[in-house]
């Protein structure tokens, strides 16, 4: 009888019989194989966490002490004298030394939490501060690209200081030739930051320090951009590579057109590797045609309200958007003067009387005079307007001398203060350029380039005059004094602008109120609209073609307050309703502008609408002051931050046109 086979299964035994002792003791093997593993990985794991977690805390506190020292060191950049800020500058290894210590700690922060990156995008919906772990990879990234574009920059400007110590801007053009490959790899961080910013600004950041980091950061990218860029491009514009000419306008604010002023003086303005080769500043009259050329026909309000049959470049500014303006003056000069010019540059009496606070006291050896940001407004007023140069017009005692230009004073003047600017010492050009800055936005200096990349740069920042389409709800109001007068010295202003919304939550009527108040207390003359005559207008009654600027589309319900009919025109992009204002001294009138603007001034949103602004500043006012009001329909009220007023619940802001405004007015559906 023959004994039976064992053959080894690895079948699942049948249900009701127990498994063999060694398949038993099989599994149990693995069983405690799979618990070591698991347990090996949990400890590696931690280990890992508690070494990535101690380095990377290490790595924290480290960077946030340098921090700490760098924001010391930032402190000083608003130096009380020139020589604190060389001092500043002369610092700029100390400065080296803390941001290469924050870009190894940055560095090393990014690639400790790197295998994690993935994962905290994913714990937004944490609560408390999960939309910070979401954010967390961006911001480190956003860190590191900023300090790598601070890199770049100090390096770039190592040389600074002994540029400035030296003074001239031959230096400072030939310091941001040789930088040029430093500032392109600064403006290329500076754009990955702008990136990783934008990648998490929907995120409701929570924590204190983030929020507090995250909003200097956002202060600081815009302006730190453009300083790069412009850094960039200045060797082209001040004639690195070849020189380069520029048309200086001199626009008189107290006879204000639409981008500033009257033209009373131009110039051009010649520089060659940062110096200056050429200038030629005189009356604007003399631009005109040495001999007879055929008549060019002005804007029609020209010849209506000034008599004018022939358009010269003294008022070639008609438009409010600066570069069409500009482009008509390089017209008029090509073809008057056969002078091209790489770009158009325009100020008014309020930018040379706030660059003369920097630049002041200076001597003018040509007339005998000392001049400063004082006496700087009275003095060009004397020797522009001495007695006679108008029927009746008697000048202050003392009078000035002058000769057949009557603008000859300014010319030199001028002269003298680029000697100032090209031959600057030491740090004194940095609160001048700062200067120059808030002029820019407020819109007492203009600058239109044909560079491309300043061009560009310019347009960003609104500061080149022009009227670039926006969305939403747009406004400007432009004055054109008619009265051959410098009225606008006397004259205030405030606009009062009122919304109101339909139930389908479209405008169904704007209206703006302009209130004029002639200060002027002399007699009134040449007070009706049909006496035109320069020599006997003076400045008592203020005449104005008022444009106001309007969504394209818009129609017009009706205008008051001006003399005759309204006028419904079409400027580049904008509606414009216009009309003659005629203002007596010692009166106070208003003119009223009723529209209904095209449907999309208005944007819908999940809990409501959205109302949006922009309103322009006209170039050469001051802050005219600007209360917005909108009244949405039954059923909205302002959400939180808009000012109310019961019982209409109309949401209101109040501002003034120092500068260009966006506002924004949030409505929501009441509960």
């Amino acid at each position: 009888m023959s004994t039976p086979r064992h053959t080894l299964s690895l079948e699942t035994p049948p249900p009701g019989r127990a498994p063999a002792p060694a398949a038993r003791a099989g599994r149990g093997r693995r069983r405690r194989a799979l618990l070591f593993l698991g347990l090996t990985l949990a400890l590696l794991l931690g280990g890992w966490a508690a070494a990535t977690g101690y380095a990377a805390a290490r790595h924290g506190r480290s960077l946030l002490r340098t921090v700490g020292d760098l924001q010391a060191v930032a402190r000083g950049a608003a130096p009380a004298s020139n020589e604190d800020l060389v001092a500043l500058l002369d610092r700029a290894p100390q400065v080296a030394g803390l941001l290469e210590a924050a870009a190894r700690d940055l560095r090393a922060l990014d690639d400790l939490t790197a295998p994690l990156h993935p994962i905290a995008r994913r714990l937004g919906w944490l609560p408390g501060y999960g939309p910070e772990v979401a954010a967390a990879p961006h911001l480190l990234r956003l860190a590191r690209a900023e300090v790598e574009a601070a890199q770049y920059t100090v390096t770039a400007l190592q040389g600074l200081p002994a540029v400035l110590q030296d003074g001239g801007l031959a230096g400072i053009t030939s310091l941001l030739r040789q930088a040029q490959p430093d500032l392109l790899a600064a403006e290329a961080a500076l754009q990955r930051a702008q990136q990783e910013r934008s990648a998490f600004r929907g995120e409701r950041l929570r924590h204190p320090l983030v929020t507090r980091l995250v909003a200097q950061s956002d202060a600081a990218l815009p302006p730190l951009l453009a300083g790069v860029r412009a850094a960039l491009v200045l060797p082209d514009l001040l004639g690195d590579d070849e020189p380069q000419t520029y048309l200086i306008l001199g626009q008189n604010n107290d006879e204000l057109r639409a981008t500033g002023g009257f033209i009373g003086t131009a110039g051009l303005l010649t520089i060659t590797k940062g110096e200056i080769t050429a200038f030629d500043y005189r009356d604007s009259y003399q631009f005109d045609a040495s001999e007879p050329r055929p008549l060019v026909t002005p804007p029609r309000p020209y010849v209506n309200y000034l008599l004018i049959p022939d358009w010269r470049f003294r008022d070639a500014n008609w438009w409010a958007d600066f570069p069409t303006s500009a482009r008509k003056l390089e017209e008029f000069l090509q073809h008057d003067q056969g002078q091209r010019v790489a770009g158009v540059i325009a100020l008014d009496q309020t930018a040379l009387r706030r660059i003369m606070e920097h630049l002041g006291p200076v001597e003018v050896p040509d007339f005998g005079e000392r001049v400063d940001a004082a006496n700087l407004l009275d003095l060009l007023d004397r020797y522009a307007h001495p007695s006679g140069y108008k029927e009746g017009y008697e000048a202050p005692d003392p009078p000035k001398v002058t000769g057949p230009d009557r603008k000859a004073f300014l010319g030199a003047l001028a002269r003298v203060l680029l000697t100032r600017v090209q031959h600057l010492e030491g740090a004194a050009a940095a609160p001048l350029l700062q200067t120059m800055r808030r002029l820019l936005e407020e819109k007492h200096l203009l600058v239109f380039l044909h560079h491309p990349e300043a061009a560009d740069l310019l347009r960003e920042h609104g500061w080149d005059g022009a009227l670039p389409p926006v969305e939403g709800d747009t406004l400007l109001v432009a004055e054109t004094n008619v009265g051959y007068s410098k009225a606008n010295r006397f004259v205030q202003q405030r606009l009062d602008y009122h919304v109101t919304l339909l139930d389908d939550l479209s405008v169904g009527r704007s209206s703006l109120t302009i209130t004029y108040r002639n200060t002027n207390t002399a007699p009134a003359r040449h007070c009706d609209a049909a006496v035109i005559d320069f020599f006997t207008a003076d400045d008592s009654c203020y005449k104005s073609y008022v444009r106001v600027y309007v969504p394209p589309g818009s129609v017009l319900l009706g205008m008051s307050g001006i003399e005759g009919s309204p006028e419904w025109l079409t400027e580049g992009a904008r509606t414009v309703f216009a009309g003659l204002l005629v203002l007596p001294p010692g009166e106070t009138r208003q003119v009223t502008v009723s529209y209904v603007p095209p449907r999309g001034v208005v944007a819908h949103t999940a809990t409501g609408v959205r109302y949006r602004l922009r309103a322009f500043k006209q170039p050469g006012t001051e802050a005219v002051p600007l209360t917005v009001t909108v009244a949405p329909p039954a059923g909205y009220r302002p959400a939180s931050g808009a000012d109310s007023t019961p019982p209409a619940e109309a949401a209101h802001r109040a501002t003034d046109l120092s500068r260009d405004r966006d506002l924004t007015i949030e409505l929501q559906r009441t509960p």
